[in-house]
């Protein structure tokens, strides 16, 4: 039996009306543009994201260099192997 056989034109007419209607909210929402606000919102996200990269990275280049106190303790650690301690 056909869908079309068990359900009366009225209801036919609803189950359209509904389609209708999902399809046109649907549509509404995704063609709504952004509004100033959230164009400011997310440029203001989108900067402190590169901000907070570039932090880690300057972080990580940081920690990469070799600091004088890095030296010293490489160079008594070298002698320590070397005179057998």
């Amino acid at each position: 039996m056909l869908v079309a056989e068990m359900i009366s034109d009225q209801e036919r007419v609803e189950l359209v009306q509904l389609i209708n209607q999902f399809l046109i909210d649907k549509q509404g929402r995704s063609q709504a543009t952004p509004t100033i606000q959230d164009r400011l919102g997310q440029t203001q996200k989108s900067k402190i994201g590169k901000l907070a990269n570039n932090y880690y990275a300057s972080d990580i280049e940081a920690k990469s260099q070799v600091t004088d106190d890095d030296k010293v303790m490489a160079r008594r650690a070298y002698l320590a192997v070397k005179n057998g301690d």
